[in-house]
């Protein structure tokens, strides 16, 4: 984690061109880090917090276990942000979407019950 954030978090996050147009903008995003594992050496979760306090860059963690005791330090330095699952329904349209643009034909109720049997999981629906 040290070697990849390192460079990335010590440039500014909006560069400029020679008469002040905006160039790019770039954020880190921190997929599940709730299931982080690592020590102190190898960039675990207290790295990721120092990291984030002094990076001149945006950082987006995400995380499916909010209220698990490592994440707690974490949130202290994040705005949090609190999604809710999706609905059967809203998967099973999402379902039928995709279903059309890959060329096949699923019924509303087999795309419920795939949303259904996934735990109401997007991902899981999908594979």
């Amino acid at each position: 984690l040290k070697r990849y954030l390192s460079e990335a978090t010590q440039t500014s996050s909006i560069s400029s061109d020679k008469i002040g147009r905006k160039l790019e903008r770039r954020c880190v995003l921190m997929d599940e880090v709730d299931g982080m594992h690592g020590s102190e050496a190898s960039g675990g979760m207290n790295f990721l917090i120092q990291t984030i306090k002094t990076s001149k860059i945006p950082f987006i963690c995400t995380c499916n276990e909010r209220d698990m005791d490592k994440i707690k330090g974490l949130a202290r330095v994040c705005y949090d942000i609190p999604l809710r699952n999706p609905h059967q329904i809203q998967i099973a349209a999402r379902l039928l979407e995709i279903a059309s643009l890959e060329g096949l034909s699923i019924t509303k109720d087999a795309a419920e019950t795939l949303a259904d049997r996934s735990g109401c999981d997007i991902r899981g629906s999908i594979n």
